[in-house]
């Protein structure tokens, strides 16, 4: 009887990640929906498209929408 008290010292299990071929392929896929068309953007209003990198880090992408509204937008000069 005693196996079948709940242990409160124990947590419950967390279930595991999908993390198969197919998952990950996908996750890049729309990944790159978000990243080429910001790195397009960024290469029009002056920065370097390299910046749509953070579209892969959450919080990175945030920290690069803060830092993108209040800096200065220097147009290319072949547009």
């Amino acid at each position: 009887m005693d196996r079948l008290r709940a242990d409160p010292t124990r947590g419950t299990a967390i279930a595991p990640l999908p993390v198969s071929s197919s998952f990950m392929i996908t996750l890049m896929i729309v990944e790159a929906l978000f990243a080429i068309p910001a790195g397009i953007v960024l290469r029009r209003i002056g920065h370097s498209m390299w910046w749509a990198l953070l579209c892969f880090v959450p919080l990175a992408a945030l920290a690069g929408l803060w830092v993108l509204a209040f800096t200065r937008w220097m147009p290319r000069s072949d547009a």
